[in-house]
């Protein structure tokens, strides 16, 4: 006997792959409490909050990475075999190559299934729990494009070192976190439950003295360290730019919930 979909999860019919596909839809949810809270997106942490906890993504093992990037390598060894044998379509008769993809996508949809699982739940405590979440506005398509290159004018067709490597791992840190997908689901329930998420500028959060309101560079002593250069005031560099988050959310809102 088949398992009664429950009411927040629609259903339809994809015809090309033939096959449900099941689509999130906001929850009902009843809320708990009526707390305000601002919250900092980050690569160290996921999430930082102005009450001052963190909130971490499960991220994959080492296990887990290197066994990906076995398989990617053996996927890549089979594909190079195959077309020396048969041509660049042969690999994709080869039981082998398909028995390696398999293993990987198993492997890989398990990372996204546990990602995700705590993207839903990490949402829905925090709209159950608040009545207003402030968060930035991140432009993360425009934070995650590649340096363009630098041509050196001393030496035509070469080109200067543009941080290409260490942006490139930025790039994968903020993609791995999923922060568009953890304010779009975090916007549903708060819409469900009547809730507010309020959206803030995000320029100089990070700088700003959540004490003293001064602005300056300096403050920021390193990733994680907050120190005020006008009044002494220290923090977690996260934990006082998600103060200001909630702060602006508040003035923005007219120091109220609405």
């Amino acid at each position: 006997m088949s398992q009664p979909i429950r009411p927040y999860t629609s259903v339809h019919v994809d015809w090309t792959h033939r096959s449900l596909v099941f689509v999130n839809m906001p929850l009902p949810l009843p809320r708990t409490g009526d707390g305000v809270i601002g919250i900092d997106r980050g690569c160290v942490h996921t999430l930082a909050s102005s009450n001052g906890t963190f909130m971490d993504m499960p991220k994959p093992s080492k296990a887990e990475l290197k066994r990906l990037k076995y398989l990617q390598r053996r996927m890549a060894c089979q594909d190079r075999t195959n077309e020396a044998r048969g041509g660049k379509t042969a690999k994709l008769a080869s039981k082998r190559r398909r028995k390696t993809l398999s293993e990987f996508n198993a492997l890989q949809g398990y990372i996204v299934r546990r990602r995700n699982d705590w993207i839903e739940k990490t949402t829905t405590r925090l709209a159950r729990e608040n009545i207003l979440v402030a968060m930035e506005d991140l432009d993360v398509q425009a934070m995650t494009k590649r340096p363009k290159p630098r041509p050196d004018p001393a030496k035509p067709g070469q080109y200067l070192h543009n941080g290409a490597k260490a942006k490139a791992g930025l790039n994968r840190s903020i993609l791995s976190n999923n922060w568009n997908r953890l304010m779009k689901r975090l916007q549903d329930k708060m819409d469900a439950n009547g809730g507010n998420l309020v959206i803030v500028p995000a320029a100089y959060t990070s700088r700003t003295c959540h004490q003293c309101g001064n602005v300056a560079s300096e403050n920021r002593e390193s990733q994680a360290v907050f120190h005020c250069v006008k009044c002494g005031y220290e923090a977690n560099a996260d934990v006082n730019a998600a103060m200001n988050i909630l702060s602006r959310a508040l003035a923005k809102t007219g120091g109220g919930t609405a």
